[in-house]
C-alpha cells in the first residue's frame, strides 16, 4: 500500500512505504528531510528570508527555483510545510537513497545533494568509499551516478569510518570553493558538512 503526500500546490505525490514515516529501512526520506531542515529552517517557520540572489523559504531560493518559490510563497505561512516537503522530495530525493543501510550516511548524502547537487554528493560518497581503502567494500567508479555498485560498496563499508570520510571530503569541497564567499558563509557550510 502506498502512502500519499498531498501538497498545497494541488499535486498528489505517491510514495512507497519505504519513504513513509513508519519506514524501518536505513535512510528514509522523512529522516533525511528532517535532518536537512534542521539546517535550512530549524524552527520550521517557513518564513521568507534574505538569501543569495534573492529570498528563500526553508532553503528554497527565489533565484534558483523561481516558480517553485513563488508557488510556496503564495501559501499562507503556517500551511507551507507540506509544500516544502514535497519540493525536496521531488527535486532532491533519489528513491535509491533508501537502500543505504546507514541512516546517518543517508542524511548527509541527501543534505549535500540539496546544497550542491545529487551528482556532487554521490561523487563525494564514491570518493569517500575509495579513500577508505576498505577491502570489504572495494572500489567504485567516481562518476556521480548513484547506482547499485555505490550502494553495495557503501553498505559494505565500515559505517562510522565512511560517515567521517564523507563529512571531511564535503568540508574540503566547501573550503576549496570558498573564493568569493563571505567567511561567515564558508564557516556555516563547513560546520554543516562536519555535523
Amino acid at each position: 500500500m502506498d502512502a500519499a503526500i498531498t501538497g498545497r500546490l494541488g499535486q498528489s505525490l505517491r510514495i512507497a512505504p519505504i519513504f513513509a514515516r513508519e519506514a524501518v529501512m536505513g535512510a528514509t526520506f522523512v529522516d533525511c528531510f528532517e535532518w536537512m531542515m534542521n539546517f535550512e529552517d530549524p524552527k520550521r517557520e517557513y518564513a521568507v528570508v534574505g538569501d543569495v540572489g534573492g529570498h528563500s523559504i526553508s532553503g528554497i531560493n527565489s533565484h534558483y527555483w523561481p516558480a517553485q518559490y513563488a508557488a510556496i510563497e503564495a501559501i499562507p505561512q503556517p500551511d507551507r510545510g507540506v509544500a516544502v516537503e514535497a519540493f525536496y522530495l521531488q527535486n532532491f530525493w533519489i528513491p535509491r537513497y533508501a537502500e543505504l543501510a546507514n541512516p546517518e550516511l543517508g542524511k548527509r548524502v541527501f543534505d549535500f545533494a540539496v546544497n550542491d547537487g545529487r551528482g556532487r554528493s554521490t561523487g563525494t560518497l564514491q570518493a569517500a568509499i575509495n579513500a577508505l581503502h576498505d577491502t570489504t567494500a572495494g572500489l567504485v567508479v567516481e562518476d556521480g551516478l548513484f547506482g547499485p555498485a555505490t550502494i553495495d560498496a557503501a553498505n559494505r563499508s565500515i559505517y562510522a569510518s565512511l560517515v567521517v570520510m564523507f563529512k571531511e571530503l564535503r568540508a574540503a569541497h566547501y573550503l576549496a570553493n570558498a573564493a568569493g564567499l563571505p567567511q561567515r558563509v564558508v564557516n556555516v557550510l563547513v560546520a554543516r558538512a562536519r555535523a
